[in-house]
C-alpha cells in the first residue's frame, strides 16, 4: 500500500502536468509511469497508454464533441497548438 505522502503528490504532478500538457499527453504519461512503476514492462505500458489515448480521444472528441482546455504548453507556442490537437 502506498503511502500517503506518495498519493498527494502524484495527485499535484497530475494536477500539474494536466494543466500544462492538457489531457491526451498527461494521460500517455501518467498511465504508462504508473505502469513502470508497477512492474510491467516497458512495450506493454505504451501499448495500454497508447490504447487509452486513443479511446479516450474518440470518446471525447469525436462522439461528445467536448473542446479541449487551453494548456500553458500551447499558449506558449501557437504553432505546436494547431499542429498537435489536445495541446
Amino acid at each position: 500500500m502506498r503511502s500517503r505522502g506518495a498519493s498527494i503528490s502524484s495527485a499535484v504532478a497530475l494536477s500539474s502536468c494536466r494543466d500544462a500538457l492538457t489531457r491526451l499527453p498527461t494521460i500517455f504519461l501518467f498511465t504508462c509511469a504508473f505502469m513502470i512503476v508497477e512492474k510491467e514492462s516497458w512495450p506493454m505500458s505504451i501499448a495500454v497508454s497508447a490504447g487509452l489515448v486513443v479511446f479516450y480521444r474518440f470518446v471525447f472528441d469525436e462522439l461528445l464533441a467536448l473542446p479541449w482546455l487551453d494548456s500553458l504548453l500551447g499558449d506558449l507556442s501557437p504553432a505546436l497548438k494547431e499542429t498537435l490537437p489536445g495541446i
